[in-house]
């Protein structure tokens, strides 16, 4: 490639609040890391929350898109990202299964991951011939539910990424409010929905 995705890359959630903590850590992760180099099949997202809250399949959005109109080139795709109960959990993020909490991982499916990969090479083929365009890379918390043992007193949220099998998770935020991640028909209320059996 000429030159790099020149788009703007960013992982964030819904909401960014005065309460949330962003590690300078993350912040250079984020300028540094490549979109069109990631191994979709190797991207993980987890959710450390307490008991009483869970994310389920579809409770995170990864926006993968890139937009060149001069050339009529327009990629928008927006993947639910599935839990995953079989994934091990590193020591990195051990602590987040103590006082009462627990670690949830969720991963692009196979269909998905393959979809994401192709957009991948269709804009690495583009940049070969042009330097136009710009795309975004977001990973989003849609929704969290309530389940047994759900405590108003308890609810902060902790966002972690790996992005290859021989990284470990780093932290990408912490402290979240999950009132914040409510869909357009609850924004009305600050009622987290229950959990559908």
């Amino acid at each position: 490639m000429k030159k790099i995705f020149l788009g703007l890359l960013i992982l964030t959630t819904l909401l960014s609040t005065a309460c949330t903590n962003i590690p300078l850590t993350t912040m250079y992760k984020m300028m540094t890391m490549k979109p069109l180099d990631i191994d979709p099949r190797q991207l993980v997202i987890a959710v450390g929350s307490p008991q009483g809250l869970s994310v389920k399949d579809g409770g995170i959005i990864l926006d993968f898109s890139f937009k060149a109109p001069a050339n009529n080139l327009n990629l928008d795709n927006k993947f639910m990202v599935k839990v995953n109960k079989d994934y091990p959990i590193p020591s990195e993020l051990e602590d987040e299964t103590e006082d009462n909490r627990k670690i949830t991982f969720l991963q692009l499916d196979g269909k998905d991951a393959e979809t994401m990969y192709q957009a991948q090479q269709t804009i690495k083929k583009y940049r070969e011939h042009h330097e136009d365009g710009s795309g975004t890379f977001t990973i989003k918390i849609q929704s969290v539910c309530m389940n047994k043992g759900f405590s108003a007193d308890d609810m902060e949220i902790d966002l972690f990424v790996k992005l290859e099998s021989n990284e470990e998770f780093f932290t990408f935020m912490e402290g979240l409010d999950p009132t914040d991640f409510k869909s357009d028909k609850q924004k009305s209320s600050n009622i987290i929905p229950k959990c559908e059996s």
